[in-house]
């Protein structure tokens, strides 16, 4: 604060002012109006003498994070009209909490350095940044977040192109950016990678013609769409490590291992626990998991075992306890049972040596026999669970039947469960022995595994899978990873590289939260939380805000050391905050 002095040829006013940027210059704004010479010389024998020690004063207590201040209202003035369509004057400051994450990434230095290696004559930081924020507070197209650059307390200055230009870039070095995430993350959060969970879903895309990455194939929604494919490996803590992205006709069992790789190469991760779901559980997966120190944990769908298999395994007899580690009958396991039961089968898959001979009927291929331990596992919940779910299906299946809608769109359709009888009049029917048959799988779940681990050691490692499909589920809902408005094969990874860098960013911000206020704030609260801390400018250097106090803020403001938990910011404050 200063005090600014206008001379006029009638009078000299005083004003009480402050210096703020803009951008990268400065600008002296008038704060509010002491008086004139003439008025304050009435009541003080040297004005300039005692305003200079209000202003003093003010400093002072500006200092001490306690100011007072006053504005001049004009109760008469109107709205500006010069703008073609409305816009709000606040201005989102939760980000503040993000760049802390940012920051601790070292991705500004990541980008700073790859803008002067290439002689970039814009800021693929800032740009980056800005895109990431609005990823994950208000996710919108490339235009639409640049377009709303004016909602957020920033100082970027960049143009639209710049913005695709930025996302060249990133594709260029997404392989050194996936190592310098892994790294730095590493230092504030101590990785476990003894645990990798795979998984891989689909995106679709609204055109009619396929291209060099979106090629047509069946969306997770049944419909026959271009898509591209997002195969996304998480650590055992639930924090995401590498994606990669395929054409969409791309078979996903073989999109496993080439990430793999790369995880290995990229990141030094050599030793690990392969864990995914049946879709993604094929033998040369396994078989490469059965080497180099690594080693699978994978679902294994019951229905494609062997008979002689499946008849070894579901009979009464003989099911371990979790717990107790006795054997029981199934049949007299009670309905309230908590505790979860077990069998232990070796079997042989073959695997191909890539060997082939000559027989009488042409070429093949050289197999052999591959050890593997199948566990079983019953639980009465989950057997309460498929039931329930199952008589839900019925129900839809019986409406489709008494409308004529039976055709079939996905396995997990109702409409499996409906028979056609062309021998009867009436044309469709429940397939009562189709539900017979899934009814005898109800509470059952199987896994293949090289490991020789006690069970009871290896059931927590699966059951928290269902980790990396809530990051899916993150992507698509929350930070709505689709649609796509690019066309490029490049912009389109790099929006998935942005989408998967803001989930990093995310996790990694709740899980400062839980482990240091042990408090499991969901998706909803902290993306709540950080979209309504908004301000508003009272002139060019005073701004208030517009939300209250929570819990959760409060624990941010204490982990993050951020101090937002005032009515009334300068900005210069704001700009301190930012940085």
């Amino acid at each position: 604060m200063k005090l600014q002095i206008n001379k006029t040829t009638k009078d000299t006013h005083y004003y009480l002012a402050e210096t703020i940027r803009i951008g990268d210059k400065t600008k002296t704004v008038n704060i509010k109006k002491f008086g004139t010479y003439s008025d304050l010389s009435k009541i003080h024998e040297d004005p300039e003498a005692h305003l200079r020690k209000i202003v003093k004063e003010l400093n002072d207590s500006i200092d001490n994070s306690k100011f007072k201040a006053s504005i001049d209202i004009d109760t008469n003035k109107t709205l500006n009209p010069d703008y073609k369509v409305g816009t709000s004057n606040l201005l989102n400051i939760g980000h503040f909490f993000l760049n802390e994450v940012y920051k601790k990434l070292n991705l500004p230095k990541f980008f700073k350095d790859l803008d002067k290696e290439g002689n970039h004559t814009f800021s693929t930081n800032e740009i980056i940044y800005a895109l990431l924020i609005n990823r994950i507070l208000d996710p919108k197209s490339k235009l639409g977040a640049y377009n709303s650059l004016n909602n957020y307390f920033l100082n970027y200055k960049f143009d639209e192109h710049h913005v695709y230009r930025a996302l060249d870039v990133l594709f260029n070095n997404l392989d050194e950016l996936q190592s310098h995430l892994y790294k730095e993350s590493n230092k504030t959060f101590k990785r476990d990678t003894r645990v990798l969970y795979y998984d891989c879903t689909n995106y679709h895309f609204e055109i009619f013609k396929e291209d060099e990455l979106r090629k047509y194939g069946i969306a997770k929604n049944g419909k026959r769409k271009p898509l591209v494919q997002m195969g996304l490996f998480m650590d055992k803590e639930g924090l995401p490590l590498y994606f990669g992205l395929t054409p969409g006709n791309v078979n996903e069992q073989t999109t496993a291992i080439p990430l793999e790789k790369n995880i290995i190469k990229d990141l030094g991760v050599n030793n690990f626990i392969y864990v995914a779901d049946g879709g993604l559980n094929s033998n040369k997966i396994r078989d490469f998991n059965s080497f180099g120190g690594r080693d699978y944990i994978v679902v294994q769908p019951l229905k494609s075992l062997p008979k002689k298999t499946l008849d070894l395994l579901m009979t009464d007899e003989n099911w371990q306890s979790i717990k107790t580690g006795n054997l029981h009958n199934i049949n007299d396991i009670k309905d309230d049972s908590n505790d979860t039961y077990y069998k232990v089968l070796w079997i042989n898959n073959p695997r191909d040596l890539g060997i082939e001979s000559i027989n009488s009927k042409g070429r093949i291929s050289k197999n052999l026999d591959f050890s593997q331990r199948l566990i079983i596992k019953y639980d009465k919940k989950y057997e309460k669970l498929a039931r329930e779910r199952r008589l839900n299906k019925l129900e839809k299946a019986d409406n489709l039947i008494k409308s004529n809608l039976v055709e079939r769109k996905s396995n997990d359709d109702p409409r499996k469960y409906i028979k056609d009888i062309k021998e009867s009049k009436i044309n469709y029917e429940l397939d009562l022995d189709k539900i017979e048959y899934d009814q005898k799988f109800d509470g059952f779940y199987a896994y293949v595994t090289n490991l020789e681990d006690n069970v009871k050691d290896l059931l927590p490692i699966v059951k928290n899978k269902w980790e990396i499909e809530d990051c899916f589920r993150t992507l698509k809902t929350d930070f709505k990873a689709r649609p796509v408005y690019l066309t490029k094969d490049t912009r389109i990874t790099s929006h998935f590289a942005i989408c998967f860098i803001a989930l990093l960013m995310y996790k990694l911000l709740k899980k400062d939260l839980l482990t240091k206020t042990n408090k499991n704030y969901t998706i909803n609260e902290i993306i709540t939380t950080l979209k309504t801390l908004n301000v508003t400018p009272l002139n060019d250097a005073l701004f208030k805000a517009t939300y209250e106090g929570s819990e959760l803020l409060y624990d941010l403001i204490n982990i993050y050391k951020l101090d937002v938990n005032y009515e009334y910011y300068f900005k210069k404050e704001l700009n301190n905050l930012s940085r």
